[in-house]
C-alpha cells in the first residue's frame, strides 16, 4: 500500500544518508524498542512498519542460507534447545503441531523450525510451571501468548491442530499484532532476536 511504500522510501533514505543508519540493524537484532522507536520517529513512520521493513529486507538472504545449511543437520537429531540450530537465534513464533501438541520454534531470522520442550520458557529456559502461563483471546482456540514471569518475555503461540492449513509463520508474525498489544499491555516484553546463550547478553556489542 502507499503508506508502507512511502515508509520504505523514507527508511532507505535514512539508512543511506544518516551517520547512525547502520546502527538500525543492531537495534533490530537486539529488539531495542526505544532505539527502534527513535529511528521510526526520525524516519516519520510507525515502529511496526520499520520492524516489518527491516525483517523483510534481511530474511530472503537468511532463508537462502538456511536452505543450504539445514541439510547438514541429521534427521532426527535431538536438539530441544531454545535457539535455532542453524543460526543461533530465538524463535519469533511457537507452533503446536501433531496430535500430541508438540511445540516447535520458528526461527526469527532464518525461519528454520525445530522441536522444543513443551513446558519451558523459550527465552530463559525456565521450567517452573507456576511462573509460566498463557494469555488467551476469548473464543480463539488457535492464537495465544505464552509468557514467563521470571524473565518477563513473551512469545506468540499458534495451535495448528484445529487448522485445516499450514500457517505461514512469517505472515503470522504480522497478522497477530493484536497479541503483541495484549502481552505488552500486561507488562511483558518482546524478546530479542539473538539468543543470549549463543551471542551473549543483548547489551553486549554486536558487529
Amino acid at each position: 500500500n502507499r503508506e508502507l511504500s512511502n515508509a520504505s522510501t523514507d527508511l532507505r533514505k535514512f539508512l543511506k544518508e544518516k551517520q547512525n543508519g547502520k546502527n538500525f540493524w543492531k537495534y533490530l537484532l537486539r529488539a531495542e524498542e526505544e532505539k527502534i522507536k527513535e529511528v521510526a520517529d526520525e524516519v516519520g513512520c510507525e515502529m511496526q512498519q520499520v520492524v516489518f521493513l527491516g525483517l523483510c529486507a534481511i530474511k530472503p538472504s537468511l532463508c537462502f542460507i538456511r536452505s543450504k545449511l539445514e541439510s547438514w543437520i541429521p534427521e532426527g537429531t535431538p536438539w530441544r534447545k531454545n535457539y535455532c540450530p542453524v543460526c543461533g537465534s530465538l524463535p519469533s513464533v511457537l507452533l503446536l503441531k501433531e496430535k500430541e501438541g508438540r511445540k516447535f520454534g520458528v526461527c526469527s531470522w532464518c525461519e528454520h523450525q525445530w522441536l522444543m520442550n513443551r513446558i519451558e520458557c523459550a527465552y530463559c529456559q525456565n521450567q517452573l510451571q507456576e511462573s509460566l502461563g498463557y494469555i488467551s483471546i476469548e473464543d480463539d482456540e488457535v492464537y495465544r501468548v505464552e509468557y514467563c514471569d521470571k524473565c518477563k518475555y513473551y512469545f506468540k503461540l499458534i495451535d495448528c491442530r484445529p487448522l485445516e492449513f499450514e500457517p505461514v509463520p512469517s505472515l503470522e508474525e504480522f497478522t497477530t499484532l493484536h497479541l503483541d498489544m495484549v502481552a505488552q499491555n500486561k507488562g511483558y516484553r518482546i524478546p530479542p532476536v539473538l539468543s543470549p546463550i549463543v551471542y551473549g547478553e543483548i547489551t553486549n556489542k554486536v558487529d
